[in-house]
């Protein structure tokens, strides 16, 4: 695997989002990964009203060929969270294959990610050594505890395969 790195600026041409179950503000949802880290401006597209049930709400990211990705940048305006999530990976794209990575995580309820350039980073999924073309976020429980508007997501990813690959000559005695 190449050395894992943040890619910013404008990737909707490398990735591919679609989601369900959040109401779309304002823009489209390839906006969260346009490059753009705002507070609440027309790039900020995503909005969950206050108390709004996040079970079985997801975000699917297509790469369009196979990375590992082992961290990722969440951007918004609030410190309100907007419950319990999963990430997970599949070479399918309707996941019906994921394999979950790292442990559920908490989105929103930190400073981090109220004001431009500084976002939330999750983690929880660093230990990951396999690459996946597609990533999925899913709700798993808890509500918005308050008004949200989500700009921006930024991956920290490597390309290349995680299989070792071994060639060589066997010598025995007979």
């Amino acid at each position: 695997l190449t050395t894992p790195t943040y890619l910013t600026g404008d990737r909707r041409s490398r990735i591919t989002i679609t989601q369900s179950g959040w109401s779309l503000s304002q823009g489209t949802i390839d906006n969260m990964l346009d490059g753009t880290i705002s507070e609440v401006t027309a790039t900020a597209i995503l909005g969950t009203a206050y108390g709004t049930d996040n079970t079985g709400d997801y975000f699917n990211f297509d790469f369009g060929s196979a990375v590992n990705v082992s961290e990722f940048k969440w951007y918004r305006n609030n410190i309100t969270t907007i419950g319990a999530w999963q990430f997970s990976g599949s070479a399918n794209a309707d996941h019906s294959s994921s394999v979950n990575l790292g442990s559920t995580f908490t989105l929103g309820g930190t400073a981090s990610g109220v004001h431009p350039g500084i976002p939330q980073v999750v983690t929880e999924m660093s230990a990951n050594t396999d690459t996946y073309r597609y990533y999925r976020i899913t709700g798993t429980g808890g509500q918005s505890t308050g008004n949200n508007w989500d700009s921006e997501i930024e991956f920290k990813e490597a390309t290349g395969s995680s299989v070792a690959n071994a060639t060589g000559t066997l010598i025995s005695d007979t």
